[in-house]
């Protein structure tokens, strides 16, 4: 009788242990919401962002795809792949030196993300093709004008420079966002300028940062270039330690004046009303 009974315990067991199993080899991944970026940054790195999102069960938003291993490639051999996991916000990001040698093929680059097999999200992959393109940018004072003065030019893989027709966008960061102070393009041989306008407020001594940026061109994809120089509006943006405003931890005196004789009016009538409680109670004894 016992060892009908193990046996069916061992039976049952079995069975929840295949359902389980089964159950868990055929679940349903989910099929990734992916964005692939390159920039070419001023110290000519570039930089390689892939984020991934998915859509979790029966929700309507996309939520970031978290510690999801994604297999960056920048060429055919082996030794050029780099896996990196996506972090909180579900991107991975992956900086190749300015001194890697990356392969060509006709001319182009390829890069390539692709997340690794995984029991959460199906795999996908995407790849960029592109040429290399050089982004120069000098900020000069021309004829008491604030000028930039920028550059576009393919490099082959000789590293020789040919110029190229190209549009350029420049920013100025800004606390939450940057700011767009104008664009240009440049011409047949490459060259381009445009007017930097006054009264962009800078730092303590003025210094701002100048953004160059050739964005999502079919050809040549992001490419940037940064400077900082003295160019904006000095602007102090400490506070007071005892300056009275609105703003600041110090109120200011009419405001204190004006709480505290409204909490001595609103006090004043509670003690007022126990006084006159206390002297009903006084006279209703008497009374009686």
């Amino acid at each position: 009788m016992q060892l009908y009974k193990l046996q069916y315990i061992s039976q049952i067991a079995c069975i929840i242990a295949i359902t389980l199993f089964t159950s868990n080899a055929f679940a349903q991944k989910a099929e990734p919401e992916t964005e692939f970026k390159y920039v070419k940054n001023t110290d000519n790195s570039r930089t390689l962002t892939y984020s991934v999102k998915y859509i979790k069960g029966d929700a309507k938003k996309s939520s970031e795809a978290t510690n999801v291993p994604i297999s960056f490639n920048t060429g055919i051999a082996k030794e050029n792949t780099k896996i990196v996991n996506t972090n909180s916000f579900g991107i991975a990001q992956y900086i190749i030196p300015a001194d890697q040698k990356l392969p060509l093929n006709n001319g182009k680059y390829s890069f390539s993300a692709t997340i690794i097999e995984n029991p959460l999200l199906e795999s996908k992959s995407d790849s960029i093709t592109l040429i290399d393109l050089g982004l120069e940018m000098k900020l000069e004072v021309i004829d008491s004008v604030k000028t930039i003065v920028f550059s576009t030019f393919e490099i082959d893989y000789k590293g020789l420079q040919t110029p190229v027709k190209a549009d350029v966008v420049f920013y100025v960061p800004r606390t939450f966002s940057k700011l767009k102070v104008g664009e240009g393009s440049t011409d047949e041989k490459g060259n381009g300028e445009i007017e930097f306008p006054n009264g962009i407020p800078g730092d303590s001594i003025g210094n701002l940062t100048v953004i160059a940026r050739v964005e999502e061109n079919e050809m040549y994809e992001n490419v940037e270039n940064v400077q900082t120089i003295a160019w904006g509006v000095a602007t102090n943006y400490h506070i007071a330690k005892f300056h009275r405003a609105l703003w600041t931890t110090v109120a200011p005196r009419w405001m204190i004046i004006t709480l505290t004789i409204l909490l001595l009016g609103v006090w004043g009538h509670y003690i007022f009303v126990v006084y006159k409680l206390y002297r009903i109670q006084k006279v209703s004894k008497q009374i009686s």
